[in-house]
């Protein structure tokens, strides 16, 4: 198979949704980074979801109507629309690997950027939070599961779990179903108290004023110009090196001792 064909299935398989790869990059950022970055923080009920091409069928992006808005940071109306980029149409999906997917009836907390290319969200799927019901009542859900709450350096903490065997060796010399004891060493974060411990983050930090005449964050599309080659007739003050000798190979590169160790 040629590298073409192969490229060509992979981009099939993932315009087919086979499978999801999670291959974003984004730098890790403490929720103060993340307050400091969002023009606007709000808890907002997703009541409306509708995909749609951009403006140039350069993209898939869906409209989302939310409504019962609740601003942290920042203001705006209690009910607006709201464009995310990703979304299904005549069966072409499009998406960003790992950014948060927004359900109707779903109530979420956004950390809204004042202008945005890739995500609205800031660091996308760290600037998103959603509700969820528990037996402890609204709980607070992340990308990377069950919020806990923050640690000293104010980046979110997830609930952790840990399996462990009941069965002692002498009593595994059987066939038998695995026998797990959960553990959970942090409860999770009710939604208020969550607030509670964003309040002296978000008021703390810097002011974002968002472009003029905006409801939320612009998104700035990106261009590129194709530049065309110039052939001068100069010639040039380095000319090309010339070709190496057949069975050439490259010098060794000397490594004193006191480099040997030394990590960047």
């Amino acid at each position: 198979m040629t590298r073409a064909c192969r490229v060509l299935c992979v981009v099939v398989a993932l315009l087919a949704g086979a499978s999801r790869v999670e291959a974003t990059s984004v730098k890790q950022m403490s929720m103060r980074e993340i307050a400091d970055l969002s023009a606007q923080v709000c808890w907002a009920t997703v009541e409306s979801s509708t995909p749609r091409w951009s403006e140039g069928r350069r993209a898939i992006e869906t409209v989302l109507h939310l409504q019962g808005a609740e601003f942290l940071k920042g203001d705006g109306a209690q009910e607006f629309d709201w464009v995310v980029p990703g979304g299904t149409i005549d069966g072409i999906t499009m998406s960003i690997a790992g950014a948060p997917t927004f359900l109707v009836g779903e109530r979420w907390m956004l950390c809204l950027l004042p202008s945005w290319k890739t995500h609205p969200c800031a660091g996308i799927w760290q600037g998103a939070f959603r509700v969820e019901e528990s037996t402890r009542g609204p709980i607070v859900r992340g990308a990377m599961g069950v919020v806990t709450g923050l640690n000293a350096e104010t980046f979110v903490a997830y609930m952790q779990s840990s399996a462990q065997h009941l069965c002692t060796p002498a009593t595994c010399t059987q066939a038998h179903p695995a026998q797990l004891t959960m553990a959970m060493p942090s409860a999770p974060i009710s939604v208020d108290d969550f607030n509670a411990l964003l309040q002296p983050i978000l008021k703390a930090s810097a002011l974002v004023p968002l472009p003029l005449g905006s409801i939320v964050g612009a998104r700035v599309w990106t261009t590129s110009h194709a530049v065309p080659f110039r052939v001068d007739a100069v010639t040039p003050a380095n000319p090309p090196a010339k070709r190496a000798a057949a069975g050439a190979r490259r010098p060794k590169s000397k490594v004193n001792a006191t480099d040997a160790g030394a990590t960047r």
